[in-house]
């Protein structure tokens, strides 16, 4: 008591070739590229750049729908995410396999962006005729309250703790993190 944890987890976004018509989107070669911390387990989602500020840029949860080219969804400013990523409408939640595409390690999860603050509305629609301009995730992240997160073979997940203690904690207190396997 007194002493609140949360796991962070990082995250490269960078700006690939926008091709809609193909599943994999290669890495463009000397493009934009920013690192995201984000909480993989605490009591809220946060993310943040820390490393590639652009100046007027926002962090986006893009959560994808059935048909995601034919019918594309609406981003999620980070700061109104209010739940587990990724959502369980969410298409990247079990619908789209990216293990199949060869794309991601992980198999499943959220799609966290780095875009122009003028490519998205207020009601979260995005102008993809700026997608040039947009850093896409070069991996999924998971995000769960309760620290229920699912590492894929062949992944490596590596998160830090961070402890925030009340100025008012008197004494000392022994910390443990376990890392429970469920097969």
């Amino acid at each position: 008591e007194g002493i609140e944890t949360t796991y962070f987890g990082e995250l490269t976004v960078a700006q690939k070739v926008v091709e809609f018509n193909l599943d994999v989107w290669e890495i463009l070669p000397d493009g934009n590229q920013a690192i995201v911390k984000y909480t993989v387990k605490g009591d809220s989602f946060t993310a943040e750049i820390t490393e590639g500020n652009l100046d007027d840029y926002v962090l986006v949860y893009y959560k994808d729908n059935s048909d995601r080219f034919a019918n594309p969804a609406q981003g999620i400013l980070v700061g109104d995410v209010s739940s587990n990523l990724p959502f369980e409408t969410d298409g990247n939640a079990d619908e789209y396999d990216y293990c199949l595409t060869g794309e991601y390690v992980t198999c499943h999860g959220a799609k966290l962006w780095y875009i122009p603050s003028s490519a998205i509305d207020g009601d979260g629609n995005i102008n993809w005729g700026m997608a040039d301009d947009f850093l896409f995730e070069l991996k999924l992240v998971q995000y769960n309250s309760d620290g229920e997160v699912t590492v894929y073979p062949g992944e490596t997940l590596e998160f830090t703790p961070e402890f925030d203690v009340s100025p008012l904690f008197e004494g000392t207190a022994e910390i443990t993190t376990n890392v429970t396997p469920v097969a």
